[in-house]
């Protein structure tokens, strides 16, 4: 049997600083590899297999990376909507501290 990450371990994590003009984005979710992958100012750095899931490594320039809140789409979240994200949130930090 093949090891492979699960769901919640199939995590993407943006690094970057003050100082320079490009970011490294680290991920194990084939939705933002593939997205990446079609990115032409994205440059891949590495690229590799755990058991079945796939990781890359890429850099980009920080301008492209985002943070909006869901209201910038013109969509607001709903009370039920926070509490599941808070309580998934939650799921995950116990999770780390757990060590699993």
């Amino acid at each position: 049997m093949s090891k492979h990450l699960t769901r919640l371990e199939r995590e993407t994590v943006i690094t970057m600083n003050d100082e320079e003009s490009w970011a490294e984005v680290f991920t194990h979710q084939r939705k933002v590899i593939t997205k990446l992958d079609r990115n032409p100012l994205a440059k891949k750095t590495e690229e590799g297999m755990f058991g079945s899931t796939p990781w890359a490594r890429y850099e980009l320039p920080k301008n492209l990376v985002s943070f909006r809140a869901a209201s910038a789409k013109g969509k607001e979240r709903t009370p039920a909507q926070i509490a599941a994200a808070e309580k998934a949130a939650e799921v995950l930090r116990r999770n780390r501290e757990a060590g699993a």
